[in-house]
């Protein structure tokens, strides 16, 4: 059959289109790429190299997993996106292997890299300044000569797990600059091999929490028993917004400028005096076949009984005992599923959509009271 459509391609005007889709392919990339790509793809190569010999490794062979805000950082408004394929073509990490993995920054925060080896556990981090790196990438200087941060650590869970105290001393030296949070537990997660979802949710949020998780855990629980088909409409209202949020709207696609999305911020006072069940929401899901009125399923999240499966364990350390959680989740997703709780089900009149609870002057804890 490949035989035959390449004869196609070949053959009479086929010619003709094969070379207008061929010097379609081979121009794009050209015009595609930004002015500072290459110097861009040239930093990416010479931080993997510095940590190459920061780590005493030779690249791919030493499973590398690498964390970056490169694509998201832009010093002198210049895009790092081109620093991503400087690291996968030195080290071997890619994006569709869980192995090049981009946390979500604000653009004018300093560029970073992180290099974590499964064999080892052993991590170096580079943190750029942001004036050198713009004159980099804006072609004034041909390298970066220093950087902010360079260190090297261990930092597997289990070695952290069992050493404290070591890590919270480091943390107070000023470990992996303001990042070490995001290090430690995304590299965690991603050695783990979890689930793309996951990974999806973690870099959107920056960093791996309890509090995503359990987002990630009720949009399993979303996918798996409230929507039918890939046509039904989903629109999430969060009466108690947390980390959450982050794994919602990107797992489920559901976000404000999609009106797929909607938000309260209710103090805890406030929610204690709402009646029951709707002092113990956090999210109601609201879901819809074509045709047909919306559905809406009030749901909470059971973290006291997720905290007696994983143990009260408490490491003297809000990271590892955060960290300690996180891998708890990893471990048992499918049986945390049964923390989310389905409070109340109800329908809408005919004509109504979630939006219209979310009207300026609609009582909406007054209207979902009488639902």
């Amino acid at each position: 059959m490949g035989k035959k459509n390449n004869r196609f391609f070949m053959d009479g005007a086929g010619t003709g289109l094969m070379g207008l889709v061929l010097s379609i392919c081979l121009f794009v990339p050209a015009f595609a790429a930004t002015a500072d790509y290459e110097d861009a793809v040239s930093l990416g190569h010479s931080a993997s190299d510095q940590a190459r010999r920061m780590l005493n490794v030779e690249w791919p062979a030493s499973g590398v997993i690498v964390v970056t805000n490169a694509g998201y950082a832009m010093p002198g408004e210049h895009s790092t996106k081109g620093c991503l394929d400087g690291i996968s073509d030195a080290t071997g990490a890619t994006v569709g292997s869980s192995t090049l993995l981009t946390l979500q920054s604000r653009f004018d925060q300093p560029l970073w890299f992180a290099f974590f080896v499964r064999k080892t556990g052993q991590c170096a981090y580079l943190e750029y300044k942001t004036d050198v790196v713009a004159k980099v990438l804006g072609g004034v200087e041909t390298e970066v000569k220093n950087t902010v941060v360079s260190q090297v650590a261990r930092i597997d869970a289990k070695y952290l797990f069992a050493h404290p105290d070591e890590f919270s001393a480091a943390l107070k030296k000023g470990l992996f600059g303001r990042n070490a949070f995001r290090i430690v537990t995304t590299v965690n997660a991603a050695a783990r091999n979890c689930g793309s979802d996951i990974l999806k949710a973690v870099q959107v949020h920056d960093h791996f929490c309890p509090g995503v998780t359990s987002g990630i855990v009720m949009a399993n629980y979303i996918r798996h028993r409230l929507l039918q088909s890939p046509n039904t409409n989903c629109f999430v209202l969060s009466l108690t917004p947390w980390c959450k949020e982050d794994a919602l709207t990107s797992l489920l696609n559901a976000t404000p400028g999609k009106r797929a999305y909607g938000v309260l911020y209710p103090t805890k006072k406030q929610q204690a005096a709402w009646p029951e069940p709707l002092n113990k929401v956090c999210t109601v899901i609201f879901t819809q076949q074509k045709g047909q009125p919306w559905h809406g399923h009030m749901l909470g999240f059971d973290f006291a009984q997720a905290k007696k499966a994983y143990g009260t364990k408490s490491f003297g350390n809000s990271v590892l005992d955060k960290l300690h959680a996180d891998i708890w989740f990893l471990e048992n997703m499918e049986r945390a599923e049964s923390l989310v709780q389905p409070l109340k089900d109800f329908t809408l009149a005919s004509g109504k959509t979630p939006k219209t609870l979310l009207q300026p002057g609609v009582d909406l804890i007054g209207l979902l009271q009488k639902m």
